[in-house]
């Protein structure tokens, strides 16, 4: 998948700007504040209709604006010749929210999945290593809506169901002694179980996907020498072997009771803090280095590799399903990582469309790796290409920004 053009419209400081692009990896250089990671970002959006900053869908709009617009043109080649080749237009209009149109006509974000994949790496991303257990679930759970037809249904849910246990919990113990509200909460169990195993067993086939992928990108980028990755049910005991295979399977029953006598038996505790201790909501993945927990035992540079192979076995998973390599965008991940490093990130991104940000192309090792690189100067929301670096220039696009 190659996005061939983007424009932007009242998006944080782009007032109107529109850039060619193409196959191959661009390096966006500019000052601090420029608005290098407002173009990564816009791109992420398009293809996902998210962002991994602050501050909600009023943020990205320009001071001043009712609304902002990210539009593109994406195509992607099939066997054979030219003729083979498929374009899409996209366009996104952010006021209240993200509304996605493809081709001019409405549409929604899971059709977007198979035709724009993309994955982001941020600064932030070191938070999915040295982070809480939510950054984790959070990053499954995303991989999941993103890939698995009715993920996102499940994950809601559950989480309406979680949330009404918890009141229930909290008004119980206002009544500890009162045989009713224990009552009340048996049947209500009955619920919270049936929709916790149904999200699990949608996450552990995530993980089941995920997790060579992921061992195969730690391995990649040379981060130790043996990697462990488990997930971490937060039940009374492991989850039998046969139950395990059946949540692989689809077969919600056996995790379903599980869940059931786990309630049962945590139930005094639960009263007691007025809050649910059983369920998927508690669970983890745990990463370990030559036996040391990523989360705690290794140094930040090598928590920021474990991140990125996080977000290149993302990538990975998304290809095999999408059949098509996903979009890379790259904001300023760079730092603490060593030459070595650097090279072998750039070795494993090289063969798909990707972009980098840095506020310094001397600090991108690639002209040793035979990687050409395409740069694009950014200063105070406006994009200029550096003459020479970039080839091809295409014609002007007739995809407007939404108004």
């Amino acid at each position: 998948m190659v996005l061939e053009e983007l424009r932007l419209k009242n998006f944080r400081n782009y007032v109107s700007e529109s850039v060619y692009l193409g196959e191959g990896l661009f390096f966006l250089e500019g000052p601090n504040g420029a608005g290098k990671t407002n173009f990564v970002e816009a791109i992420y959006v398009l293809g996902s209709g998210r962002s991994w900053r602050p501050g909600g869908y009023s943020a990205m709009i320009a001071t001043g604006a009712e609304a902002a617009g990210v539009a593109g043109t994406v195509s992607r080649m099939g066997p054979g010749t030219e003729s083979c080749r498929r374009e899409w237009r996209l366009a996104v209009e952010i006021r209240h929210g993200l509304s996605l149109a493809i081709n001019g006509r409405a549409a929604r974000w899971s059709q977007n999945t198979k035709i724009f994949p993309v994955v982001a790496f941020s600064p932030e991303d070191l938070f999915l290593v040295k982070g809480s257990a939510e950054s984790r679930r959070d990053w499954l759970d995303s991989i999941g809506r993103g890939v698995f037809p009715g993920y996102a249904g499940r994950k809601t849910r559950f989480e309406r169901a979680l949330k009404q246990r918890n009141k229930m919990l909290r008004e119980a113990r206002e009544r500890l002694n009162s045989l009713g509200g224990a009552q009340s909460l048996e049947v209500w169990n009955e619920e919270f179980a049936k929709c916790a195993a149904e999200l699990v067993c949608k996450r552990l086939n995530v993980y089941q996907r995920v997790r060579p992928l992921l061992e195969e990108a730690l391995d990649f980028l040379g981060i130790g020498s043996t990697a462990r990755i488990t997930y971490l049910a937060r039940l009374e005991k492991l989850l039998p072997a046969d139950t395990w295979e059946a949540a692989l399977g689809g077969d919600t029953s056996l995790v379903e009771d599980e869940y059931k006598q786990a309630l049962s038996k945590r139930l005094g505790d639960e009263l007691r803090r007025g809050l649910s201790l059983v369920g998927p909501q508690r669970d983890d993945i745990e990463i370990q280095i030559d036996k040391l927990s990523a989360r705690e035992g290794i140094s930040q540079g090598q928590q920021r590799l474990v991140a990125i192979a996080m977000r290149l076995a993302e990538a990975s998973l998304l290809e095999t399903l999408s059949t098509t390599k996903p979009v890379l965008v790259l904001d300023d991940v760079f730092s603490e990582l060593d030459h070595h490093r650097q090279r072998r990130v750039w070795q494993r991104i090289a063969p798909q469309q990707g972009f980098i940000t840095s506020t310094s192309a001397e600090r991108l090792d690639t002209g040793s790796l035979g990687i050409p690189m395409r740069v694009l100067r950014v200063r105070r929301g406006r994009v200029e290409r550096e003459r020479g670096a970039l080839e091809g220039e295409g014609p002007e696009s007739n995809i407007d920004a939404p108004e």
